[in-house]
């Protein structure tokens, strides 16, 4: 049989090669004259979603395009390399949040100019981009979101004669109905969409303060302090756990819950259902279906490089419909049907793999969605409400009261952040 080790010198070879190879800085490659290249980093990713997003451009972008992609796997660091200015020309994966705060520093560049943009954003689900949008100009394509539904253990509803709750009066119903058989129900639908379902907003039409002082907001809120301190329901829980084992028979959550209980929870297949979330009965008798949120992960252009066509020819073939879809349908069979990728382009997302009737539920749910702003100060408004609840639910304190305090210093924390980034004239 031949020898599989090395003997000392192959070794000693091997060592002193590998030190000169250590010189040589094989990551920067020189863009030669007329070639076009663009720095791409992939945040809140994995290898596979890498290798995959890698592969589609390989196969589909540079062969149409020919502009090479740098393509980069990354946790964190983002804000520091920008102000380093070793930043990438576009990044995937960022918050809407760290999207505003970027683009308050003149770090992002507005997108909303580039050809194709329009046709890009009628893709997408309706104002999936207004979290990512400031003073009117658009810094980050939205490319996943994943909205609220409700789901239900439709054996244990069958057993105990209750109907699945569209209002949230006949959630009400439900709640007693459940805890007086020892059950629970994870049901917080956030004080953002009671507050929109009464028919209030979160800030102003200027958006330079919160509306918080308005009566329906004390009352939103106080109906969400009520699921707590009057309801009992649970602050903390682990739904999939609790929703298999029956204690839990009906929560709001994530509809990639939906994927993650069909691949996780086998044993309880047809015995559950999702639905869209509870709405508010208005004083005309109609029902309000409407979810509010600003969550969501999106690409971004970076105002510090010289190619911006070529990056933003980049992000229009990422967002669109056909590198989604394809994206999505990789990820599914890589990974199976638990990761199956929550997109924000609507087109795509009709194709991705639901039946018809997910599918129609789905829709039904995106028609009513409402998308919250992100202003400059935004942290503290979320920092607000969250210390107003633990007050009132924690400690017994009168919820308009703490409302009317925290909307106070909230909008002076929100003035504050646009004078010193000259917006208040």
């Amino acid at each position: 049989m031949p020898r599989v080790t090395p003997n000392l010198w192959e070794w000693l070879k091997y060592q002193v090669n590998s030190f000169i190879a250590s010189f040589n800085e094989e990551e920067e490659k020189e863009v030669g004259e007329g070639e076009r290249s663009v720095r791409v980093w992939l945040s809140g990713a994995g290898n596979d979603q890498y290798q995959i997003l890698k592969d589609m451009i390989n196969d589909m972008f540079t062969p149409e395009t020919g502009i090479t992609v740098d393509l980069e796997l990354v946790t964190g660091s983002l804000i520091e390399a920008t102000v380093a200015g070793e930043g990438p020309d576009v990044a995937i994966g960022i918050g809407a949040d760290t999207v505003v705060n970027l683009a308050l520093r003149g770090a992002l560049t507005d997108m909303s100019g580039f050809e194709g943009f329009e046709e890009l954003k009628e893709e997408h689900i309706e104002g999936s981009f207004i979290p990512f949008t400031l003073e009117g100009r658009t810094y980050g394509i939205c490319n996943v979101n994943a909205f609220t539904m409700m789901f239900v253990r439709l054996d244990i509803f069958e057993e105990l004669g209750l109907e699945v709750p569209t209002t949230w009066d006949e959630m009400y119903d439900v709640t007693q109905v459940l805890q007086q058989n020892n059950m629970d129900l994870g049901t917080n639908p956030g004080f953002a969409t009671l507050l929109y379902q009464n028919g209030g907003s979160y800030f102003n039409e200027e958006l330079t303060e919160v509306a918080f002082a308005e009566e329906v907001a004390v009352e939103a809120f106080k109906q969400y302090t009520d699921f707590y301190t009057k309801y009992s329901y649970p602050l903390t829980f682990d739904f999939l756990t609790r929703f298999r084992s029956g204690e839990m028979p009906i929560g709001l959550s994530g509809y990639n819950m939906y994927n993650t209980l069909k691949y996780s929870a086998s044993e309880i297949n047809g015995l559950w259902g999702m639905f869209t979330i509870p709405g508010t009965v208005r004083e005309d008798g109609t029902v309000d279906y409407t979810q509010a949120d600003s969550s969501g992960t999106g690409t971004v252009l970076f105002s510090m490089n010289d190619n911006e066509e070529d990056a933003w020819e980049f992000i229009r073939w990422w967002s669109g419909k056909e590198a989604q879809l394809r994206y999505g349908q990789d990820l599914e069979a890589v990974m199976g049907v638990a990761a199956r990728y929550a997109t924000a382009n609507l087109e795509a997302f009709k194709e991705i793999g639901w039946t018809q009737e997910e599918r129609k539920v789905l829709l039904q749910q995106i028609e009513n969605m409402e998308y919250i702003p992100i202003v400059p100060g935004n942290y503290y408004v979320s920092r607000g409400l969250n210390n107003a609840f633990r007050a009132v639910v924690n400690d017994g304190e009168n919820p308009r009261e703490l409302l009317m305090t925290w909307t106070t210093k909230v909008n002076d924390e929100i003035t504050r952040k646009r004078a010193e980034f000259y917006m208040n004239n």
